[in-house]
């Protein structure tokens, strides 16, 4: 087991710049392990690092392609959801690998190995200056000298993705920029932002409700009973910075930028049918490629679904 005590110890062990490697820490050996990470860190060039973002300590970490046979062809940086971590990700991680891709990713602050409040953040302004501060750590290291950049973000990273291509002139860096069942509006939005408003008066955070957003019982199971680093409160002020980013976003300017996004008929964390119609209408060359059955977290769906979304990433990064 990998408890959140020992995170804390593995962040504040790592060096204010550079990188560690697995090779004599056990910390970040048993972190590997548990996270189901140690046999891609043995097989690729693997790296942790920690970064300063804000009033935040953050945690990167880089897989990348050993150049013996033939050398990378891009470096993936992926952005994870809300209440994620990067030591959920090694399905996704693998598959970039597996296309010959450097992967580099970082959890968000108050997420995974991070610092900050558990699962909150007062904007997500926040998330998107880690995005920034991430990518001045790979280039001061010199993770990302493997160009084209393509980045794939997940739920929550997808919007700070879309946040990016609107309002940072970091995205013009990245050539393919993937969007998996990105959030926008959550279902039932209009209820839920009543809801909370009513529970503020009383209450800064409360039970977080395990969803079933994925058919693989198995990842669902291990992040209720195994995984030490997710947070079981939802913090008001996460909602309400959602809030203030989905109407920041809803009245931004129409991009012209390409966007790839890949959703889930059967996803019931957010309202997918709304988000897709805005998205459209802020980025009109937009590409969406529906999964059907597919639910939520599609970084970890079931292998049927899985497969799915892996392969149209293939065809994506490939083109």
């Amino acid at each position: 087991m990998f408890s959140l005590s020992d995170a804390q110890r593995l962040r504040q062990e790592l060096p204010p710049s550079g990188l560690s490697s697995n090779d004599n820490n056990s910390l970040i050996q048993n972190y590997l392990t548990h996270y189901g990470l140690a046999d891609l860190a043995k097989t690729y060039s693997y790296g942790m690092g920690r970064f300063h973002s804000q009033n935040f300590e953050l945690v990167c970490q880089s897989f990348s392609v050993p150049s013996t046979s033939r050398p990378p062809s891009a470096t993936v940086f992926i952005l994870h959801g809300y209440f994620d971590h990067t030591g959920n990700y090694s399905h996704l991680i693998k598959h970039c690998l597996d296309l010959h891709c450097n992967v580099v990713v970082f959890d968000l602050p108050g997420h995974g190995l991070s610092s900050g409040k558990p699962a909150s953040i007062d904007s997500f302004d926040q998330y998107l200056q880690a995005f920034h501060d991430c990518i001045h750590f790979v280039e001061a290291q010199q993770l990302g000298s493997t160009k084209p950049w393509h980045l794939i973000g997940q739920s929550t990273g997808g919007a700070i993705a879309v946040d990016a291509l609107l309002n940072s002139g970091q995205s013009q860096k990245f050539d393919k920029t993937i969007l998996l069942a990105p959030l926008l509006r959550p279902k039932s939005w209009l209820l839920s932002k009543l809801q909370i408003k009513v529970l503020s008066l009383f209450t800064k955070s409360i039970a977080r409700g395990f969803s079933n957003n994925s058919h693989d019982q198995n990842f669902l199971n291990f992040l209720r009973q195994e995984d030490s680093l997710q947070c079981t409160r939802l913090p008001i002020a996460w909602v309400e910075a959602m809030s203030a980013y989905i109407k920041k976003t809803e009245s931004a300017n129409s991009s012209q930028k390409q966007l790839e996004i890949i959703q889930g008929s059967d996803d019931g964390t957010v309202n997918w049918q709304h988000n897709l119609s805005k998205l459209k209408q802020l980025f009109p060359a937009a590409n969406t490629t529906m999964i059907e059955g597919a639910k939520h977290h599609m970084a970890n769906e079931s292998p049927h679904y899985r497969d799915q979304v892996f392969a149209r990433i293939s065809e994506i990064i490939s083109k």
